[in-house]
């Protein structure tokens, strides 16, 4: 797994602030500070506990698909949203296999579409 590091004092900061400020005055404020926003980021998608939950997805997400890594997880007991939050953790980049598929499908249905307003629209010119 890619080691992550998280500056202490943004993740602090964030966590301290979080029920009174929205994310966007949080990263003004920090900004303003000094600090960069790629270390806001990461520090705002972290969260200690969620560390064996980035493991998992790292150790098998090249053998099984994003649902069933995920129900893995739901069925071991975790948080929903801890698991939302690891995959969009820095490191945790969806893997070009995962979209391939969709983007096929849609290809395809487009060409499909395409040649049936075609033949549509050659018959009707010939009606």
């Amino acid at each position: 797994m890619n080691e992550r590091t998280i500056d202490p004092a943004v993740w602090e900061y964030i966590h301290a602030h979080r029920d009174r400020f929205s994310r966007e005055a949080i990263t003004a404020a920090l900004l303003k500070a000094g600090h960069s926003q790629s270390a806001i980021d990461s520090a705002f998608t972290f969260d200690p506990d969620d560390e064996p939950i980035r493991a998992y997805i790292e150790a098998n997400r090249s053998q099984y698909s994003r649902a069933s890594i995920n129900a893995q997880l739901r069925q071991a007991g975790h948080d929903p949203l801890a698991i939302d939050r690891a995959w969009l953790a820095p490191g945790q980049q969806p893997s070009r296999i995962s979209n391939f598929w969709p983007i096929a499908c849609l290809t395809v249905m487009i060409v499909v579409l395409g040649i049936l307003g075609i033949c549509v629209a050659a018959f009707a010119l010939n009606s």
